[in-house]
């Protein structure tokens, strides 16, 4: 008789598992391979842009949750932090929010904006959305309201937002745009900027300190800036060690490190306080490095990559990847646009550029 974990494991590959998740042999195969009790069930996607490596010793098994199918190509998302939904911003201009756990299915549809839709964040108490357009506007969303217009429109930046992030205090929204600034609101009154953060290049990425007091800022002249976010004022620390555009950062949880995903193909940890040289580079990912994330307990890194793989790292021992993952169908060829990693720790993210966002979560067997 089967037990309930391997009733799940059935369940979630059989009936979900036209995605089933990548971890050994090598690609251009399409066949399935299940472990035995101990080890990671497997598979060999067909074809991929990169060779799959087998998993590291003693690798958390990881299936297929769901893949959401977007409408329009999907590029920035959001876990909520109960992690039950998630938020997707859309190039088709819309902003949907998904049951993240069971039904991959739509359950609210968020308009009202003209322009495409960039980025997407929650606030932390998960009730409002707001999301960042190709228009420098970012709007504001109850989210639990279908086919609802923003409740209130941020303005100022000239270009394009790439990244947008609501505070961890509630107070803040910040947003990295292409007019080489990050802009920060009030997230309760909203009107005028109450600080504007002026750069010499491309805002590609902006993420908050724990404490809402800093935020850092991936740029298109190759570093990561972090700034005061209260004060204003020139950056506090420039991280300048990546070959290329840096596109993604990530805050650990004790604020005392900064992960950064460069289009040179790497990723690095910082000390956020001393800056200074890096204090990893993690190498494995053979194009540009999209996304990163943070595991919420801090031990584990999440990338993704425009050669279609997503990558799971040892936080502290770095070296190869403990994990990746490459959807079997449906975003084969497909470049990573963004990467999350669910509050409760039991899920990772990716929105492809297909369209499709999957979500693979861990399971013990």
């Amino acid at each position: 008789m089967e037990s309930p974990e391997e009733i799940l494991l059935n369940r979630r590959q059989v009936l979900r598992g036209l995605g089933i998740v990548s971890l050994s042999a090598v690609a251009g195969v399409g066949l399935i391979a299940c472990g035995n009790i101990q080890g990671p069930v497997t598979a060999v996607p067909s074809p991929t842009p990169t060779k799959v490596p087998a998993p590291q010793a003693g690798a958390p098994t990881m299936i297929v949750r769901t893949a959401l199918n977007n409408s329009g190509p999907a590029d920035g998302i959001a876990f909520s932090p109960d992690s039950t939904n998630m938020a997707t911003a859309s190039l088709d201009q819309m902003v949907r929010i998904w049951d993240a756990v069971d039904s991959g299915t739509v359950k609210t549809t968020l308009t009202g904006v003209t322009e495409a839709v960039i980025a997407v964040t929650y606030s932390p108490n998960g009730k409002q959305v707001a999301a960042g357009t190709a228009q420098g506007i970012v709007g504001l969303w109850d989210a639990s309201k279908d086919n609802s217009a923003p409740t209130n429109a941020l303005g100022g930046p000239q270009d394009r937002i790439n990244s947008v992030a609501w505070s961890p205090d509630a107070k803040f929204i910040a947003a990295a745009s292409e007019d080489k600034t990050v802009t920060i609101w009030d997230a309760a009154k909203g009107g005028k900027a109450l600080v504007t953060l002026q750069d010499t290049s491309g805002q590609l990425s902006v993420a908050w300190s724990p404490n809402s007091k800093q935020v850092a800022s991936g740029c298109s002249d190759n570093t990561a800036k972090i700034w005061d976010a209260i004060k204003g004022g020139n950056a506090l620390q420039t991280l300048s060690e990546h070959t290329d555009r840096v596109r993604s950062v990530a805050w650990s949880k004790d604020g005392a490190q900064l992960l950064t995903g460069s289009d040179d193909h790497t990723l690095k940890v910082w000390d956020a306080v001393k800056g200074g040289k890096s204090l990893l580079t993690l190498t494995g990912h053979t194009a540009a490095v999209s996304g990163v994330a943070w595991s919420p307990d801090g031990k584990s890194l999440l990338s993704g990559s425009y050669d279609g793989s997503v990558k799971i790292w040892d936080a502290q021992k770095g070296g190869e990847a403990i994990i990746t993952l490459v959807p079997r169908v449906g975003s084969n060829g497909q470049f990573v646009q963004s990467v999350a990693w669910s509050p409760d720790g039991q899920a990772v993210a990716a929105s492809y550029g297909s369209g499709t966002v999957w979500i693979w979560e861990f399971v013990k067997l």
